[in-house]
């Protein structure tokens, strides 16, 4: 993310968790990641809670796939 200055990504929620409890994510720039698009199962409000102390300037948004 920081080598491509990825500014949108989309992740399920065990990714979303493993992110947030990576030891060494503040030796990385991650300035440029606007908008961060979870889904694919349901997420616990404590993972939402954490990733926007983590991430407080990313914009969260909830995938739902329609058919």
């Amino acid at each position: 993310m920081q080598r491509e200055q990825v500014t949108h990504t989309v992740v399920v929620p065990t990714m979303l968790n493993m992110l947030t409890k990576f030891e060494d994510l503040k030796k990385y720039d991650l300035t440029t990641l606007e908008r961060l698009g979870y889904g694919g199962s349901p997420i616990a409000p404590e993972l939402i809670h954490r990733t926007r102390e983590v991430l407080p300037k990313v914009e969260l948004i909830q995938v739902v796939r329609t058919e």
